[in-house]
């Protein structure tokens, strides 16, 4: 493999830092998160959405990001304007307060930032 290729599961393709854009959701809302999930994800520069980072893409099937509102993470694939392929994903946080009870919705976007001069297979 040529060192401007970069597997999606490799462990240098998610370690190190991180071009990051968080979005607070307001309050609480399953159908909101949902919706959010599924505009960042319905993006034509991004491919995917994908539950796990341990698989390739490929040998993955492709999930909904609404029916994933809360799972965490979801991965995929970001083409950038330079042309190159980014491992790229989604976070969710969901604020509780000491008794458990849920105060903020965030969700974000987030690529690693050496992986602008990289590219993914």
């Amino acid at each position: 493999m040529n060192s401007s290729t970069q597997n999606f599961t490799s462990e240098e393709t998610w370690r190190g830092g991180f071009y990051e854009i968080e979005f607070e959701l307001g309050v609480p809302s399953e159908e909101r998160l949902a919706l959010a999930l599924q505009t960042v994800w319905s993006h034509p520069s991004l491919e995917g959405c994908y539950l796990s980072r341990e698989q390739e893409p490929h040998a993955q099937v492709r999930v909904n990001p609404r029916q994933c509102a809360i799972e965490g993470h979801l991965y995929g694939i970001a083409n950038l304007p330079n042309s190159a392929r980014a491992a790229c994903g989604t976070s969710v946080c969901r604020l509780q307060d000491e008794n458990g009870a849920l105060l903020r919705d965030f969700l974000a976007f987030y690529y690693r930032m050496g992986h602008s001069a990289e590219h993914i297979r």
